[in-house]
């Protein structure tokens, strides 16, 4: 409780928690309500107990649903990142809060995309995450397109070569003056 009215990251967490948590548990609970009663019925009366109806038979079904959930949280937290940097978080809240007090325009616009991104990569992953999960249920699995390894090796060799000439070659490393 003292954790709370402190200021730090251990609060900054907290009130992200706090803020972000709440829709998981109702998109969840939803989830889980919208089973086929059928379903359940089926489970129960075959013996299960409750606890082994809602492990193998509700969450297996509410997976997608769950996916949501999770992805839901992570676009409330990183909604907070701002707020979260007033009572001292850091990171990139604090970037946008200090670009905003000196009306530095462009620092903050750099850091609020780098944001916006940042969430657009993350939806896409929690939305990947639970097609995949329906895919494997569905009987579709390995996907039908899996890269070749020589092709994902050709990428990785191809990013570490450009990595090294960065460091090495001097080009774009002065910003031009007439361009101020």
């Amino acid at each position: 409780l003292v954790l709370l009215f402190m200021i730090g990251p251990a609060t900054a967490a907290i009130a992200t928690m706090i803020y972000s948590i709440p829709p998981a548990v109702r998109i969840t609970s939803l989830g889980i309500r919208g089973v086929a009663p059928q379903t359940v019925e089926a489970a129960t009366s075959m013996g299960s107990t409750g606890l082994q109806v809602l492990r193998k038979v509700q969450l297996p079904m509410a997976r997608t649903t769950i996916g949501l959930a999770v992805n839901q949280t992570i676009m409330m937290a990183l909604s907070m990142v701002v707020i979260a940097a007033l009572v001292g978080a850091g990171g990139l809240g604090q970037k946008i809060v200090f670009a905003i007090s000196t009306m530095d325009v462009g620092q903050s616009f750099n850091a609020g995309v780098a944001i916006v991104l940042l969430a657009m990569v993350l939806d896409r992953l929690t939305a990947a995450a639970s097609k995949e999960t329906d895919r494997r249920e569905r009987g579709h699995w390995p996907p039908a397109r899996i890269p070749h390894r020589r092709f994902i090796g050709l990428i990785l060799g191809g990013a570490a070569v450009l990595l090294v000439l960065g460091q090495l070659l001097p080009i774009g490393a002065a910003y031009p003056e007439s361009w101020s």
